[in-house]
């Protein structure tokens, strides 16, 4: 992946979780006409939420779950084409976990820290009460469940509830509140709550999620610095695919998108060699299932490569797997390209160890 755009990623990853968390806990902290905040409210966004947030990545990271945070933000819809390639990248390797898990404590660090300077930035420029107010709940059934949460930190006093405090915290229209000063030990347990069960257990998550995907990029540029080698001993020997140069006939074939043809090039390439008897994208998109269907397709296979696109391990699994024709195309927009001579001189390095399949260029599409 990009590492400008990986950064970049990181950063309005970070940015976006800061300004929501800020601006959800802003509109809650501005209370009613009065600046009656509900505490019940707060207990949802600076307890609740962070807890069922933490257990799912805590169960998700026990059962080897795929699921987190970061994917949802990859699913909006305003960030930029080529960036969302770059993370495409990440679907074969070793990176693409510790970088998702590393993304995902960050952004709820960063939810974490918005939510507290919301809350703080309400508490210094306006008179804000703390109430509560339920139809269902009582004071002796909302006190219990306070000091559960409260546990934490049951040495500091100054900010565990006290009966008294949740009683003439209680706003409804039968009961009056008064003592309302005494709802400044509020304050003081919300902060805790974000401390405890947010900032502590994320950051030391941040803290392992870190060190996990150092030793993957370690293991990564290991794995790259092994291929590097690989490649220049067999430049050394000069070892080249021969090209195949009979007639193509996609019409008995089964065309399978390595690299993606633009819709305009691949009717091109199908009105001059034939219609395939069939499609599969076996590339950075493809799913298990499409792999699978590809590599269980009884026709004879053709992949279509970009020529300027380096050969990928992935790609070398799959042929290793089946057998058939690797097709070196260069385009830009909607023309084929002439393919550059070093590029072709890669693949056919690529291809040469693989003898169960043949390499070819069609330069009669230029």
């Amino acid at each position: 992946m990009s590492k400008d755009n990986n950064q970049r990623l990181s950063k309005y990853f970070s940015l976006l979780a800061f300004l929501t968390a800020f601006i959800t806990t802003i509109a809650l902290m501005l209370g009613d006409q009065y600046g009656r905040v509900n505490l019940l409210y707060l207990q949802l966004i600076f307890v609740f939420v962070p807890l069922v947030s933490l257990g799912l990545t805590l169960y998700c990271s026990f059962f080897k779950s795929q699921f987190n945070l970061s994917q949802l933000f990859l699913q909006l819809p305003f960030w930029p084409s080529d960036w969302l390639d770059d993370t495409a990248e990440l679907k074969n390797s070793i990176l693409r976990k510790p970088w998702l898990f590393y993304q995902s404590q960050k952004l709820a660090l960063a939810l974490s820290l918005g939510a507290l300077a919301a809350f703080f930035c309400t508490l210094l420029l306006s008179d804000v009460s703390f109430v509560w107010r339920s139809t269902l709940l009582s004071a002796d059934s909302v006190f219990p469940l306070l000091q559960f949460i409260s546990l934490p930190w049951f040495f500091i006093e100054a900010a565990q509830p006290l009966m008294e405090q949740v009683q003439s915290s209680q706003d409804s229209r039968l009961v009056v509140a008064t003592g309302l000063s005494n709802s400044d030990v509020w304050w003081r347990y919300v902060l805790l709550a974000q401390l405890y069960y947010v900032l502590l257990p994320r950051t030391m998550l941040f803290t392992i999620a870190k060190i996990q995907l150092s030793r993957a990029r370690i293991a990564c540029n290991d794995i790259s610095t092994e291929t590097n080698n690989d490649l220049q001993e067999v430049d050394g020997n000069d070892q080249l695919q021969q090209l195949q140069h009979q007639l193509l006939d996609l019409s008995q074939s089964a065309l399978l998108s390595w690299s993606v043809l633009p819709d305009v090039l691949q009717s091109q390439l199908m009105d001059k060699y034939g219609q395939a008897k069939s499609c599969h994208l076996i590339g950075a998109a493809a799913t298990v299932g499409d792999i699978q269907s590809a590599l269980g397709d009884p026709f004879d296979k053709v992949v279509i490569v970009a020529s300027w696109e380096p050969p990928m391990g992935e790609l070398e699994d799959f042929m290793r797997a089946s057998k058939g024709t690797l097709l070196v195309l260069d385009w830009e927009s909607d023309q084929f390209q002439k393919v550059n001579p070093l590029h072709l001189d890669e693949w056919r390095r690529f291809c040469f160890a693989i003898k169960n399949w043949q390499l070819q260029q069609l330069e009669e599409l230029i």
